[in-house]
């Protein structure tokens, strides 16, 4: 009888031991890593770590939309050639390349001016007579809370009339920037950056967005965002813009990017690069328990007009 419950048990120990070894992941089997986001969908941190060196290399892992990062292509002759996006805990990451010749060339302008109005020595000055040229050429929308439903609109399409020019993005900021190239350094470089946040009032408009008479009701930051364009005399969600600033007060100055979070580098074969970041501090309406951010940029300068798609992803904490 002692020989069969110790047979029994040997038997039992040895069930134990194959159940415990059975499938156990090692540290070289990739697929069962529990730190990895695709692995393990409660892990939040993105697998994507950009440096802003202006080297662009850790840039080449993002080929493809998942879930902390985002890729669009444009056309062979498009300005914006490139356009990603990716996230940290603290920042989020954008990658472009334009064609060079499609930006505004000069080597005589300066940097970082922090003027729309007034100082055009400290950013592009026109040679068709007109005095006060300044003008935008890359505008980036943001949705810090990733809801197409509140925000504001993008531009209206010059494809399809009445229709945002970036669809399903309802933006709560928007970056916009003076570029251009330097043919002598082949960098892209920023005359002037403005960060405009769009608190919205309910009122009549005249068909493009633009006010009839004063908005009525409340400032409102998270306004309904009107899927497509209504028309004249419609009431709507109508964008106030207000310079960029923490308390969402209207007043401040520009912040987003900072220029210490700019890095270009020197064309090659026409396609000039540049990676940047936004700091989440800096971000409007950007709350706790948001889950995604999404974005777009029109491209408009000397004919030429590009409106990407819509770049979504999940914020890495």
């Amino acid at each position: 009888m002692k020989k069969i419950f110790r047979f029994a048990a040997v038997l039992f120990l040895g069930a134990l031991v194959a159940v415990a070894c059975e499938d156990k992941p090692t540290p070289d089997d990739p697929k069962d890593n529990p730190d990895d986001p695709k692995d393990n969908p409660e892990v939040t941190v993105s697998p994507y770590k950009i440096a802003l060196d202006a080297s662009f290399s850790d840039w080449d892992a993002i080929t493809k939309k998942d879930d902390f990062a985002d890729v669009y292509k444009g056309a062979s002759d498009d300005p914006i050639q490139t356009f990603k996006i990716t996230s940290d805990a603290d920042n989020i990451y954008f990658y472009i390349e334009f064609l060079a010749d499609a930006l505004p060339q000069n080597d005589i302008c300066s940097e970082w001016g922090d003027s729309y109005n007034g100082t055009p020595e400290l950013g592009y000055k026109a040679t068709d007579g007109i005095n006060d040229a300044f003008r935008e050429v890359v505008h980036l929308f943001i949705d810090p809370d990733g809801n197409d439903r509140t925000g504001f609109y993008t531009f209206e399409s010059e494809e399809e009339e009445g229709e945002p020019a970036i669809k399903d993005l309802g933006c709560e900021m928007c970056a916009q920037f003076f570029m251009f190239f330097k043919p002598s350094t082949k960098l892209v470089s920023v005359a002037w950056e403005q960060t405009l946040v769009g608190p919205n009032k309910m009122g009549k408009h005249d068909g493009t967005g633009l006010p009839v008479g004063d908005p009525t009701g409340d400032y409102d930051y998270n306004g309904t965002f009107c899927q497509s364009w209504p028309d004249a005399a419609d009431e709507a969600a109508i964008p106030v813009w207000g310079w960029q600033n923490p308390d969402n007060s209207g007043k401040g100055d520009n912040d987003c990017p900072r220029k210490e979070n700019w890095k270009p580098a020197p064309a090659q074969n026409g396609i000039a690069k540049v990676e940047f970041s936004l700091e989440k501090k800096d971000m409007t309406n950007l709350k706790d328990e948001d889950e995604e951010l999404a974005c777009g940029i029109i491209f408009d300068w000397g004919g030429s007009y590009q409106a990407t798609s819509a770049l979504r992803i999940s914020y890495s904490d």
